[in-house]
């Protein structure tokens, strides 16, 4: 493309004279123009003058004033020159005289517009002529004074003068001026624009085009276009120019071809390089990217090569390759790319840097790459270099055998490596631990060494021939340590051959199974015995019992199987804790041992329970003798961490084969009567009926009649009255379940409330207790009876499973009734089961506003810590202290004791069990606050107990 310069130079010098020629022209004419009006202004006034020297001269020769006093007026020729305007001869009044227009004639000089007065004026003052011009002197103004006679006055005299006026108008030759001016500088002009068209021709013709010419051959020459020629011959300098050009052209060719040649062999080799490489210029483009790197990569030359997008042969996301680090001077921040960077061992300039890549071309590549740049004869970075080795298969074999080290080294079993001869050439450090020997304690020797002697020849014999034949041998074997100590050892030994077959090494990895083999043992045993009291569990029990039925069975005698089940048990672990419990077990176990025979077998099912088979007896005589002795050496008290605790133990038996000849069937029998003997109060033995399986099944059918009855609505509440011993009036009311079964009528609380603490029922009947003890006392308060607290009893099953918030929280909300109206009854089993979580759930009662109360107190572990520790409101008083009071000094005395401590702690007290007028009486003497009986009334239906109400109202 040929330069814009060039193209408009045939242009712009014309234009340039052209331009030149016209400011020069435009000069010439002002000065003209301004020459020529200060000619026509100069000869015009000259004119002027001449007029007013000729009128002098008149006057001087008295010719002008008798031409006037003649009336004749002779005013010299050269006044009536074409340009003047006007001429007037004014009085001394200003008066027209004489006029070039004679309708002037008789008028006032004043009237004209360019007639000035105080001019005339100041002429016939100074008796001689002013001329004066406007301010662009197109106009010339003459005032001369002309003597008009002699004035007579009687005696005076005096010479009266006028002014003659003249107006010149220098327009038209002025204009004719301009115009003559112009048309000399358009003449000009017209010449310049001919002489700049054909100088424009002549440097078109001599410059222009051939220079173009030169310059569009450079360009076609710089593109490439190397047959180019500019075909300049001339002479001048622009030829020799343009031979120049071609001479150039020539040699660029001729490197240019030896250049093709070479990079093509440059490309070549780079393309059939096995070492994958690619190329960056300054500009982070791509300018080489060989076939090896598009086989690593499986990107083509042809998508990346021009781009700048090197990364996502390696990346999913743009970031510089190390190349580009390069590039931009910043290699020392590789690291943030690669795992491992350092200096190129290929050359002192270059760098190095080792990654895995994910997924490049589909395969994970653990690559190595090395750039080097690539500076220019100034010494300025065009390019970099970088090439690509994947050594995935190197890298992963160095990790292999690094990991294969570090497991060798760091695994468990020992590993020691023998040559074909059996010497000992490598360790690890499992063998030290095991052996106690060092590595350079072993090197160099044959493993026996050892060799505790508990084998025999025949044993290494076969293990030998199981070696040569099968290339490997498994087994116990028995070696010595350093110190002496012999140990089993679990050992698998293999030969190693090479590829022709020939024996290299053996490797034997063995363990010590020392503790493998004491862990069987011990795994053996608790398979078998119970863990605390180390008894036969329940499967080597029933094998001994088959054993001990199989023998009965072959010689003719009874088998006794007992049930016992120590009474109370659970009280011990919820009131002391668990490792009190365990340690009473364990010292229950340790004289039921004491009671039987060496053949007797004891075994603990779980818990508090425990079976004793007693093989071969005659009769159930041995069984009983053998019960009243177990039950007799519990009689003394075990003391137990500080503890003085009494137990019983509730048996049941079951003969072979009098009550059943299958395990199960004994098993099953004696379970009964053991049931039957703890309902019978416990500390005895019962011997299995037919009848106790009547009242088995009883319990079954009441067990599944009381999960019936929430669901058909048998359950009710009955309200029994509490009145303030200050006034008797009824302060509250506790809330007692009652059970009306469709089947079997009322249903005693005593028969069924333990069987639903046993079942775990007794947390659903405790949640609707709650709800409907709530309900009703709100339904009191809304048809107008007074606002009474209601008390309801909670089973100490809520708090343990820490479920006696949420039910209390879901009463009240269902109801509405306020916090402060409900009291919460525990037995004393609750608060010592676990004084800290109790304490915790206690706390959240009382955060609440609900009001506590401890039932029954006296009757169990009484404490006065618990007391100190919880925060209660009131103490209920057991009805076995209060109804004998009058007969028993000492149920008064407590009565008394009890609420003068339950005071001094600020608690209130009520008597549970008032019978009669004088207890009510006494008690109301004692101090007490508050009684509850049938005395004072019974629990009653909700509608009795409200007509009981409004009759106190």
């Amino acid at each position: 493309m040929t330069p814009p310069f060039f193209s408009r130079l045939r242009v712009q010098i014309p234009l340039a004279f052209v331009s030149l020629s016209a400011i020069v022209a435009i000069l010439i004419s002002v000065d003209h123009q301004r020459d020529t009006a200060e000619r026509i202004v100069s000869e015009n006034r000259d004119l002027l003058h001449i007029m007013m020297l000729q009128l002098d001269g008149m006057i001087a020769n008295d010719t002008f004033e008798e031409s006037m006093l003649q009336g004749e007026s002779r005013i010299p020729t050269t006044a009536l020159h074409t340009n003047m305007r006007r001429l007037l001869l004014v009085d001394e009044q200003n008066h027209v005289l004489q006029a070039s227009d004679s309708d002037w004639l008789g008028k006032t000089a004043s009237e004209i517009s360019a007639f000035r007065p105080d001019l005339a004026l100041l002429a016939q003052k100074r008796q001689r002529g002013e001329i004066l011009s406007n301010d662009n002197e197109t106009l010339l103004y003459g005032y001369y004074p002309l003597p008009l006679g002699v004035q007579l006055s009687g005696t005076n005299s005096r010479q009266r003068w006028g002014t003659l006026f003249v107006e010149y108008d220098l327009g038209e030759p002025l204009a004719q001026a301009r115009r003559h001016a112009m048309n000399k500088a358009f003449r000009f002009l017209g010449l310049s624009l001919a002489a700049a068209i054909l100088l424009g021709m002549l440097i078109d013709a001599l410059v222009s085009r051939r220079t173009e010419r030169l310059v569009s051959i450079a360009s076609r020459i710089a593109s490439g276009e190397m047959s180019a020629r500019s075909g300049l011959v001339k002479p001048d300098e622009i030829g020799l120019l343009g031979r120049a050009i071609d001479r150039m052209a020539d040699d660029l060719a001729a490197d240019r071809e030896a250049l093709g040649r070479e990079r093509k062999f440059s490309e070549d080799v780079i393309q059939s390089v096995t070492i994958p490489l690619f190329i960056l210029d300054k500009d982070h483009r791509v300018i080489i990217w060989n076939r090896a790197c598009e086989m690593l990569t499986g990107i083509k030359a042809i998508d990346i090569v021009g781009t700048t997008e090197a990364w996502r042969a390696f990346y999913s996301r743009p970031r510089p390759c190390l190349a580009d680090l390069v590039l931009d001077g910043k290699s020392d921040h590789a690291g943030e790319y690669y795992q491992v960077v350092g200096s190129s061992v290929f050359n002192a300039h270059s760098f190095h840097a080792e990654n895995w890549f994910s997924g490049l071309n589909g395969q994970d590549r653990y690559l190595m790459f090395d750039a080097t740049p690539i500076y220019g004869n100034d010494g300025k970075l065009i390019a970099v270099i970088e090439n690509l080795q994947d050594i995935t298969s190197i890298k992963k074999a160095e990790d292999h055998l690094r990991l294969t080290g570090q497991v060798i080294e760091s695994t468990r079993e020992a590993i020691v490596i023998t040559d074909a001869e059996n010497r000992i050439v490598s360790i690890n450090r499992a063998f030290t631990d095991v052996t106690g020997y060092a590595r350079e304690d072993v090197l160099g020797r044959d493993p026996s060494m050892l060799a505790s002697g508990r084998h025999d020849k025949a044993f290494f014999h076969n293990m030998w021939e199981s070696l040569h034949v099968r290339d490997s041998w498994q087994g116990e074997l028995w070696n010595r340590r350093k110190n002496g100590e012999v140990f089993p050892l679990w050992t698998n030994i293999s030969s190693i051959r090479d590829n022709n077959g020939n024996l290299t090494h053996f490797v034997a990895i063995f363990a010590d199974i020392s503790e493998h083999k004491a862990t069987l043992k011990h795994i053996e045993f608790l398979a078998h015995h119970d863990t605390l009291t180390k008894l036969p569990n329940r499967l080597l029990l029933l094998d001994r019992l088959q054993q001990a039925i199989n023998l009965a069975e072959r010689e003719k005698h009874r088998v006794a199987l007992m049930f016992l089940d120590l009474d109370r048990f659970k009280q011990v672990n919820d009131s002391l804790g668990h490792h009190v419990g365990d340690d009473l077990l364990v010292a229950v176990v340790e004289r039921l041992k004491s009671c039987v025979r060496e053949t007797d077998t004891i075994s603990r099912q779980g818990g508090d329970e425990f079976v004793i088979v007693l093989p071969d007896i005659l009769d159930s005589n041995a069984a009983t003798i053998i019960a009243e002795k177990i039950l007799e050496t519990l009689r003394e008290p075990f003391v137990i961490d500080g503890h003085q605790l009494s137990t019983s133990f509730s048996i049941g038996i079951s003969l072979y084969p009098d009550d059943g000849r299958e395990i199960a069937t004994l098993m099953q029998n004696a379970d009964t009567a053991m049931y039957h003997a703890k309902e019978s109060g416990r500390n005895n033995c019962h011997y299995y009926d037919e009848s106790m399986n009547a009242n088995a099944a009883e319990r079954l059918k009441l067990q599944n009649k009381l999960r019936q009855a929430m669901e058909h609505g048998e359950f009710l509440l009955h309200f029994q009255p509490l009145i303030s011993l200050k006034d008797h009036t009824i302060i509250g009311s506790e809330a007692l379940l009652r059970w009306k079964s469709a089947e079997d009528g009322w249903v005693p609380p005593a028969k069924f409330i333990p069987l639903a603490e046993e079942t775990g029922f007794i947390l659903n009947i405790d949640a609707w207790v709650l709800r409907e003890a709530c309900r009703q006392a709100q339904e009191w308060v809304n048809i107008g009876l007074p606002q009474l607290t209601v008390a309801v009893n909670i089973s100490a099953l809520q708090f343990k499973r820490g479920r006696i918030l949420d039910s209390v929280n879901e009463a009240l909300a269902a109801s509405g009734l306020a916090p402060h109206h409900l009291e919460i009854e525990l037995t004393e089993s609750v608060l010592i089961q676990d004084t800290q979580h109790t304490r915790k759930q206690l706390n959240q009662l009382n955060s609440l506003g609900v009001r506590l109360s401890i039932d029954d107190y006296g009757t169990g572990y009484s404490n006065l810590s618990y007391l100190k520790q919880l925060d209660v409101d009131k103490l209920k008083i057991d009805q076995s202290f209060v109804k004998d009071m009058l007969v028993d000094e000492l149920d008064a005395i407590i009565v008394r004791s009890t609420v003068e401590l339950a005071h001094n702690l600020g608690l209130q007290v009520l008597a549970e069990g008032v019978e009669d007028q004088a207890i009510l009486t006494l008690l109301q003497n004692l101090g007490c606050d508050q009684a509850q009986g049938y005395h004072i009334g019974k629990p009653m239906p909700p509608k009795e107990f409200e007509k009981l109400l409004r009759s106190k109202l």
